[in-house]
């Protein structure tokens, strides 16, 4: 059993901050023969209760399953990367990382422009119906100035994990040459080049809602059913290609917005 479990348990973890072109990076990675990630991007079983404007109330599944089924998510390839980018805003999070899989490389998406982040967050959440729907972005700001001013402190997070991990990447794949930054994950990697389709489609937040809603029902599903995942994945995936049409349809389950 313990062979099993640390045949496909993560070697490298990708985490983040929203809005900075994850689901983008996880979209190429996946192109990569030698690395694996799981259908389901957000795994978050090594966070508990991130600190943010979303999912405050979120439990992890490593309440309920045990580590060999978060093992058995991946499959036994060079590379096996968890994206649960919500790790960065759980203070817990590095010493549960480390303490369960180790010293590894962990990779973080950030991008500089701030502003623009706090923009498209909030846009997001409004199609995420976390927010009122007449809630102006100044009102939002002052309304969350708190939670906002964890949310934009890249710094102080970042620093958690570059306290215990010995490889930490910075990775800004949204604002900064997109080739380059894959080049700079897979040198950091120890994995060799490949041609990648950089022209992935893209999400467009326009008639979203309904899509939304039913990732978040797939989302409580999977840690229900874990085994129905995948066949939702490809449900939604179908959705989407139908609502945003051939030229803005989907990368995963989650949404990229581009510059």
């Amino acid at each position: 059993m313990k062979k099993r479990e640390d045949s496909t348990k993560p070697n490298a973890f990708l985490i983040g901050f929203p809005r900075c072109g994850s689901t983008y990076l996880a979209g190429l990675l996946r192109q990569h023969p030698e690395i694996n990630i799981p259908e389901q991007k957000e795994i978050n079983y090594l966070n508990h209760s991130p600190n943010s404007l979303r999912y405050i109330h979120y439990k992890s599944p490593e309440r309920i399953y045990p580590f060999l089924w978060y093992c058995s998510l991946f499959t036994n390839k060079k590379i096996r990367m968890d994206c649960s980018i919500k790790a960065i805003y759980d203070d817990g999070a590095p010493e549960r990382i480390y303490r369960k899989l180790g010293n590894i490389p962990i990779i973080i998406v950030i991008r500089e422009d701030k502003e623009n982040f706090l923009r498209s967050l909030f846009k997001i959440m409004k199609i995420h119906r976390d927010l009122k729907k007449d809630l102006t972005y100044e009102k939002f700001k002052k309304k969350f100035s708190k939670l906002i001013n964890n949310y934009v402190d890249f710094k102080k997070h970042i620093k958690r994990f570059k306290k215990l991990f010995s490889k930490v990447l910075i990775v800004n794949i949204i604002e900064h040459d997109s080739k380059k930054e894959i080049l700079k994950v897979l040198k950091f990697l120890g994995l060799k080049k490949i041609r990648f389709n950089f022209n992935l489609p893209k999400n467009t937040q326009n008639n979203f809602s309904f899509v939304s809603n039913f990732s978040y029902y797939k989302r409580k599903i999977f840690m229900g059913i874990p085994i129905i995942s995948t066949f939702l994945q490809k449900i939604v995936e179908i959705i989407k290609y139908k609502i945003c049409g051939k030229n803005n349809g989907i990368v995963t389950s989650d949404i990229w917005i581009s510059k």
